[in-house]
């Protein structure tokens, strides 16, 4: 095929072109009127609000027809690859089976296909299947690369669905946006002043926040399910793939080790001095390994004692000068310490001399004041004594006056009976007068 036709060809599968002729042509019947007179006034009407209602609408009906356009070029694909598997391709099998050398002319027949056949899975699979037979010589290992191969055609069938997939993770997140600006229409709209007036407003833009969302999560889902439909068929498509290249190829080729061909035992020959060669290299290369992973552990161990004694080393200096660091530290704060201690003691001598001049000026008061007080302790013993004497004279003095009183009394009681006595008997009286003029002197 020329290159202008295949360019041609590949932008008519397009799935983004056929999508945007879809989003024009929708949109076109829609604001045309169309769809008004096929579906009625109604359904016109869910589909202006729905469909064309706000920018992110539009968005989401476009990418949701790119989606839907690759699906369906997808789905037509399988469709027709599912419809030629029954299609021999290679021709029956030999009874005495094919070489390696058989692997160009059938790779040539492979090419002669129709264009529309050189993309599909059938014809990829046994091309490289053929292309390995080719160029190993055999087919010993034909099953294991055919798994390859089939793994392969797995993954890229995975990695087709990338546009359909960032479509389907888009299309929620468009709704999403549609959601945010149709609040902040409805925020930006809100007026407290005239809220009846506004409230249209505001009804309008919260409808747009809904309306975009409620569209991209039915678009979405609706392409979910569409994606899972065609990837069941594609699945289906790959296993019987696999079928057919297991008829095609498997059981094609001789047995390279069953042959009789002389060149061919040479080559086996060959090839098991080679596998022996190759086995004792790859045990000495082992020992080789061995020894030098020996070698190397000794020199680990080597590194590892030398940094070990380097690390001893240098922890060793850092901990000295960081203990003669801190040694010197404490010395100067001991040295300070001991300095304002010293101050502060002479602080306190000073207090205690203070305190002591005190104490000696305290003790003479208190000596002289304990002077005083004996002193007045020997003035309080005299006057006791002196009140005693007192009392003793004020006794003495007042025994002497009740004595000179009954000597009184005396004297008026012998006045008295010498008067009497003297009226009794008078010669008697005058022949003693001198007896009782004595007698009273005497008293």
């Amino acid at each position: 095929m020329s290159q202008p036709k295949r360019k041609s060809r590949s932008i008519g599968a397009s799935p983004v072109l056929w999508g945007a002729v879809l989003t024009v042509g929708f949109f076109a019947l829609l604001e045309g009127g169309v769809i008004e007179t096929l579906l009625g006034n109604d359904a016109h009407q869910f589909l202006m609000r729905y469909a064309a209602g706000h920018p992110v609408e539009y968005c989401e009906i476009a990418m949701f027809f790119v989606a839907m356009s690759a699906l369906v070029l997808k789905r037509g694909q399988i469709m027709g690859q599912l419809g030629r598997l029954r299609e021999s391709l290679l021709g029956p099998i030999p009874e005495e089976g094919q070489t390696a050398a058989d692997c160009p002319a059938l790779l040539a027949k492979l090419d002669e296909l129709p264009a529309r056949q050189q993309s599909d899975y059938l014809v990829g699979r046994l091309r490289e299947g053929l292309t390995h037979v080719h160029q190993k010589g055999n087919a010993d290992t034909l099953d294991g690369e055919l798994k390859f191969f089939s793994e392969q055609d797995a993954d890229r069938a995975y990695s087709s669905y990338a546009l359909i997939n960032v479509i389907i993770w888009a299309i929620p997140i468009l709704g999403f946006l549609g959601t945010v600006i149709g609040i902040t229409m409805a925020i930006a709209n809100l007026d407290p002043a005239s809220l009846e007036s506004s409230l249209s407003q505001v009804v309008g833009a919260l409808g747009v926040a809904f309306d975009t969302t409620a569209l991209a999560l039915s678009l979405s889902m609706v392409l979910m399910f569409g994606k899972f439909a065609v990837d069941k068929q594609e699945t289906r498509l790959l296993e019987m793939v696999d079928a057919r290249t297991s008829e095609e190829l498997l059981g094609r080729f001789q047995d390279s080790g069953t042959g009789g061909d002389p060149q061919t035992m040479a080559i086996r020959r060959m090839a098991d001095v080679m596998l022996q060669a190759t086995e004792q290299l790859v045990e000495r290369q082992a020992k080789l390994w061995e020894a030098a992973m020996m070698r190397a552990e000794e020199r680990w161990q080597e590194v590892h004692a030398v940094g070990r004694q380097l690390l001893e080393d240098s922890l060793g200096s850092a901990l000295t000068q960081g203990l003669l660091e801190h040694a010197k530290q404490v010395k100067e704060s001991a040295e300070s310490l001991a300095e304002r201690n010293h101050r502060h003691w002479d602080q306190v001598c000073e207090a205690l001399a203070s305190a002591a001049e005190d104490a000696a000026a305290e003790r003479q008061i208190q000596q002289q004041q304990c002077e005083l007080l004996q002193r007045l302790i020997n003035g309080l013993g005299e006057m006791n004594r002196l009140e005693d004497s007192l009392q003793r004279n004020l006794a003495t003095v007042s025994t002497s006056l009740n004595l000179e009183s009954t000597m009184e009394s005396l004297a008026g009681v012998i006045h008295l009976l010498n008067a009497r006595i003297s009226r009794t008997l008078p010669g008697h009286i005058s022949g003693n007068s001198g007896n009782d003029t004595e007698l009273g002197h005497a008293a």
